[in-house]
């Protein structure tokens, strides 16, 4: 008791970590191909492989609460609830083929998660009317970050009898590093008035208007990054000893000419294009009458109309900035 006033808590606080792992799983990739001899489209595995795979989750949540209730006709809650969730997934990929080339991949992907959930409710009586009156508003504040997305790819090509280890330029899908960054706000209110019809209190009969709002905003930006190299041949197929930092540093040389020159044997080249920074926005806005009535004891009438307003937009960034029509021969772009 508060002032006189009763005053509900309610607060909890949960963690959780999980791990999986499995050595031995396999992926296979279906596609559906045309066949000539038969006259006929049959299923068929385009890609087999075997992975090392590794999960761990990480979160933790939290809840309070609190009701107020100021007199015997109306009260006021507040509630706020975090949420936050950490993924990191590694696999080792080892692909099945018949061909002379095989395909090996290495991928770790972190990613983070946060919800933060606010919502204020409050509910009131008028007795002189009997009008009840239900609001609520709630606003939610989500993002989902992967800081360092690392994949890569590298074959081995036994052509010719031959063994020979390739990485880099147009090997499988390279050596790549992403950047994402997602965020999505929601904002939700809505209001009901509930009021009898008539003074006979023996028989249900009310009507009930309210309306709602909502709007979500999103904003998604991902930086692509790609390994390039003048060397796609992998010595010895020993990924860590070609990816070491020191291939990284400019080195200097002196050419058949007796000429100072500087190299660098691997870099990072940004393959970020506009379709990678997007936004969206979407609100919602709508209205309802119903009615609940009972025209004798045995005969009850429910019914009502609701009318709703959506909007949508999304578009890319550079787009939207530049000001280009929907149409414009500029929003059209080879995105490789």
């Amino acid at each position: 008791t508060i002032f006189g006033r009763q005053l509900g808590v309610i607060a909890g606080f949960r963690y959780g970590n999980s791990t999986q792992y499995d050595p031995s799983a396999n992926a296979n990739r279906a596609s559906v191909q045309f066949d000539n001899s038969i006259g006929a489209y049959i299923p068929t595995i385009a890609k087999a492989e075997k992975r090392d795979a590794s999960k761990e989750t990480n979160g933790w949540s939290a809840l309070l609460n609190m009701a107020y209730k100021l007199n015997s006709n109306n009260s006021i809650s507040l509630l706020f609830m975090p949420n936050f969730t950490g993924v990191n997934n590694v696999y080792l990929g080892d692909e099945f083929s018949d061909s002379e080339k095989r395909t090996f991949t290495k991928s770790q992907l972190y990613e983070q998660r946060k919800q933060l959930v606010y919502q204020l409710r409050s509910e009131h009586y008028i007795p002189s009317q009997k009008i009840k009156i239900d609001f609520s508003t709630s606003y939610t504040n989500g993002r989902s970050s992967t800081p360092d997305f690392k994949n890569l790819q590298y074959q081995m090509d036994t052509t010719g009898g031959q063994v020979n280890y390739l990485i880099g330029n147009g090997i499988g899908d390279e050596i790549k590093r992403f950047f994402r960054n997602l965020d999505e706000n929601i904002l939700d209110s809505r209001i009901s008035l509930e009021m009898p019809i008539g003074a006979n209190i023996n028989l249900l009969r009310k009507i009930k208007v309210g309306g709602s709002y909502q709007r979500n905003d999103q904003k998604y930006k991902q930086s692509v990054y790609k390994v390039i190299t003048s060397n796609t041949i992998l010595p010895d197929g020993d990924i860590e000893k070609f990816l070491d930092h020191s291939n990284f540093e400019i080195s200097n040389y002196t050419d058949i000419n007796g000429i100072e020159r500087s190299k660098i044997d691997l870099f990072y080249s940004d393959f970020s294009g506009p379709a990678n920074r997007t936004f969206g926005e979407s609100s919602i806005l709508s209205g309802f009458v119903m009615t609940d009535y009972t025209l004798v004891s045995k005969l009850r009438f429910s019914g009502g109309v609701r009318i709703e307003q959506a909007k949508l937009f999304t578009d890319i960034f550079l787009f939207d900035s530049l000001g280009l029509a929907k149409d414009d021969k500029r929003r059209f772009y080879d995105s490789s």
